[in-house]
């Protein structure tokens, strides 16, 4: 199936109807700024985002006049792949050679008034540094097991996210059990270079656009995202302390989260699915759109 299903037009009139329906459509910095908790939401609110890859970048701009148009005011939060490291070396050039495209964009929402953070992969810089872009050197992805890092597995239920490629596959709560010596310890190797990692990309960002205060985690498919779900590492203390992820059960998605979002998404590119599930059911959720999807002529 191909990644552009959706014309601009089904966006501004999904726009249309969230606005005809009286949803509140937010961003996350508004989100943090207009309310506290879950307690203090409206009935019906989206929370909206947009993650941006090159191919996301020309209909970016078309989505923000549709959305400046309809609501006469910044809506959405823009999640913008810059300075992507790459899970390859081809990959990893790609990016760079496109980065004045991030750019010129990151600078076109500033000027705005948009609210713009970073999109990262949260192993792509760690899978180069201590595995050479090797699975074959990731000692604990060879079991056939996934790793959690919270004590409620229930959790991996509770969002839409989950990443979980094989769900029959054995699953260890590192934090509920340190007797395993050898996989802690490499589990928290692998934790402490990409809090370097992510320590010196807000550092970057801040110094070349404005704060970082969120990032939404890139999908990259490594062997390391199938084994540990990115979203649930993010929400370790450590990490979390650094700079939040969109998707943190700790803040945003889940039952036992700040806000207690659902999660909407078009990630599946499955038309009738991305449908069906954005003009029904949950009245409280966050939406990722890509917008490369919505580009259809």
């Amino acid at each position: 199936m191909p990644m552009d299903i959706f014309t601009l037009d089904e966006y501004k009139n999904f726009l249309n109807y969230l606005k005809d329906n009286n949803f509140l459509v937010i961003n996350f910095k508004d989100l943090h700024n207009t309310f506290n908790s879950y307690e203090n939401l409206p009935s019906k609110i989206v929370v909206l985002r947009h993650d941006i890859h090159v191919r996301d970048i020309d209909n970016a701009y078309n989505m923000i006049d549709l959305e400046q148009k309809i609501f006469k005011k910044n809506v959405a939060t823009y999640f913008v792949q810059w300075n992507f490291e790459g899970s390859t070396e081809y990959e990893k050039n790609y990016e760079k050679n496109n980065q004045g495209k991030y750019y010129d964009f990151i600078q076109y929402c500033i000027k705005k008034n948009i609210d713009v953070q970073p999109h990262i992969s949260l192993y792509c810089s760690s899978f180069k540094n201590l595995y050479n872009f090797d699975n074959n050197n990731i000692c604990f992805c060879k079991d056939n097991i996934k790793i959690n890092f919270l004590d409620n597995n229930n959790l991996l239920k509770d969002t839409i996210n989950e990443q979980s490629y094989n769900i029959d596959v054995p699953m260890i709560c590192i934090e509920c059990d340190h007797d395993n010596e050898y996989l802690y310890s490499e589990i928290e190797t692998l934790s402490d270079d990409i809090v370097s990692y992510l320590t010196k990309y807000k550092k970057d960002w801040d110094k070349e656009f404005n704060k970082a205060y969120l990032f939404s985690c890139h999908g990259d498919g490594l062997l390391l995202t199938k084994t540990l779900n990115p979203n649930f590492f993010a929400s370790k203390k450590n990490i979390e302390t650094i700079i939040a992820n969109a998707n943190t059960t700790n803040i945003y998605l889940g039952k036992n989260s700040i806000y207690k979002l659902k999660y909407k998404s078009d990630n599946s590119c499955n038309k009738e699915q991305i449908l069906e599930q954005i003009y029904n059911n949950d009245n409280v959720y966050q939406l990722l759109i890509h917008p490369y999807i919505w580009s259809k002529k």
